[in-house]
This record gives C-alpha cells, sequence and structure tokens, in this order.
C-alpha cells in the first residue's frame, strides 16, 4: 500500500509541477525520514524491558534532538513550498494525536 500510495503521489508531483519542484519535494522527504529516525531515537531509548543497545552514542538524545531541530529549520526556511508541506506535515502530525493521543502520551 506505502509503494502505490508513494507512486501516486509521485506522478501528480511530476505531471503538477517542475523540476524544481520535484527536487523541493525529494529533499523534503528526506529531511523527514532523518527527523523520523532521530524521533525513533529518542523514543527507542527511553523505553524500557527491551533488550541493550550494541552501540551506545554519547550524548545521543542531545544529537537526535538537534537532528529535528535542524530538519526542521531546513524545511521551513528552504523555499515556500517546502513552508507549505511543513505545515500540512504539522497539521496532519497534530491530527494523529488527538486521534491517536491518549495512547501515545501514555507510552511517553
Amino acid at each position: 500500500m506505502a509503494i502505490v500510495t508513494t507512486g501516486i503521489v509521485a506522478v501528480f508531483l511530476a505531471l503538477g509541477g517542475d523540476f524544481v519542484t520535484g527536487i523541493a519535494a525529494s529533499s523534503a522527504s528526506r529531511l523527514l525520514i532523518f527527523m523520523g529516525c532521530a524521533a525513533a531515537l529518542l523514543r527507542l531509548r527511553r523505553q524500557r524491558g527491551i533488550p541493550e543497545a550494541r552501540f551506545h552514542l554519547p550524548l545521543g538524545a542531545a544529537v537526535a534532538t538537534c537532528v529535528i531541530l535542524v530538519c526542521g529549520v531546513l524545511l521551513v526556511v528552504a523555499s515556500a513550498e517546502l513552508a507549505r508541506l511543513g505545515v500540512l506535515i504539522v497539521v496532519g502530525g497534530l491530527l494523529w494525536l488527538i486521534s491517536n493521543g491518549s495512547r501515545w502520551f501514555q507510552r511517553v
């Protein structure tokens, strides 16, 4: 399902925009993946009852937080299109938190 959805979105972006828009969307998607990985690191460091990590990055939580902040700043200041995409992502994330909020906040 994710592959089909990604393909459909890519086709619409390619047909509806120009080359620069495609590059901006590609960059934004990579930044979002970086932010997601950093957020997952923060989440996994707080979980109890999981196997011990084989590698520990000193100040890993601080590094992950900096990655999230820097990627967020890059998303907002890169261009107007990326700023609109960032707003949509934040709104979507807030709607997701509202719909699943009670379960999510109990885990954190």
